[in-house]
């Protein structure tokens, strides 16, 4: 399992996303630590808050799509939910004692640099333009 730094390519420019990303990225690398070290019972912990706080990042993220009128909400609304039921099941897998963390943390590893690296920075300039609005 590999550690993952934050990239500067995976900011948004928008803060709150920003940090919302930086924080899921802590979670994989918790993740990550917990399986090294196969600690069942943390892998268990940070899987159920990882998907608790990726579920709730996302609906944000849907909002503020919705609010800009994002041509690709849907797509991406699919993507999001994609995700999370693969999450799901491999916390289901692992739950029920197979030994996941392999393919966890390449799922995990490609997920963020392939979804937050590109397919979130799709939106940023329709939801920077709202943002502003409702920060302003």
């Amino acid at each position: 399992m590999t550690h993952i730094s934050w990239d500067d390519s995976f900011n948004t420019g928008i803060e709150l996303i920003d940090f919302q990303h930086r924080k899921i990225v802590s979670m994989i690398n918790d993740l990550h630590s917990s399986s090294a070290n196969s600690e069942y019972a943390v892998i268990d912990d940070v899987l159920e808050r990882m998907r608790e706080y990726v579920a709730e990042h996302f609906k944000f993220e849907e909002e503020l799509m919705h609010a800009a009128n994002y041509l690709f909400t849907e797509t991406h609304i699919k993507l999001h939910q994609r995700f999370l039921g693969r999450l799901d099941l491999m916390t289901q897998q692992h739950q029920s004692g197979e030994h996941i963390s392999t393919e966890l943390s390449e799922f995990l590893s490609s997920w963020l640099t392939h979804h937050i690296g590109h397919e979130d920075q799709d939106y940023v300039a329709d939801v920077s333009r709202i943002m502003k609005g409702i920060c302003n």
